[in-house]
């Protein structure tokens, strides 16, 4: 089922501050899209792993175990 961004949550104490600024700037973008489970976002501001969030659940969360 599609949902749409502005629909997910996240992962409170999940994500660094960086990430939360970098995804909340991508949901204020494309407020109305449509979006699936398992998309990916990079955090503007990392240099090193940039495929740091992912869409789980309906929350969005770090890329990694």
């Amino acid at each position: 089922m599609l949902m749409k961004y502005k629909d997910t949550k996240i992962n409170q104490g999940g994500l660094m501050r960086c990430c939360l600024a970098s995804l909340s700037n991508w949901i204020e973008q494309h407020l109305d899209d449509p979006i699936e489970e398992g998309k990916i976002i990079t955090c503007e501001y990392e240099t090193v792993e940039k495929d740091q969030m992912i869409l789980k659940g309906n929350i969005w969360c770090w890329n990694r175990a």
